[in-house]
């Protein structure tokens, strides 16, 4: 992370895999991956879950669906 911080973005209340209603909270953030360029990405908390990150990258954007089974 560059300058050690984290912007929120965004609140919205959506529904767990129970139906039920749960607050998500969107931060932004900055990041280098070779210490030359600066990228940015959004990670989306419910709770202190992560659900989701989206990386912002030259090449394409890579979104992670956090909240599925890894293999």
């Amino acid at each position: 992370m560059l300058d050690d911080s984290l912007l929120l973005r965004g609140l919205r209340l959506e529904r767990d895999a129970y139906g039920r209603r749960q607050l998500l909270r969107i931060y932004r953030f900055d990041f280098t991956p070779d210490g030359r360029t600066r990228q940015s990405g959004d990670l989306a908390l419910a709770g202190t879950v992560p659900q989701w990150a989206l990386v912002r990258q030259a090449d394409g954007d890579v979104y992670l669906d956090l909240r599925r089974p890894r293999d």
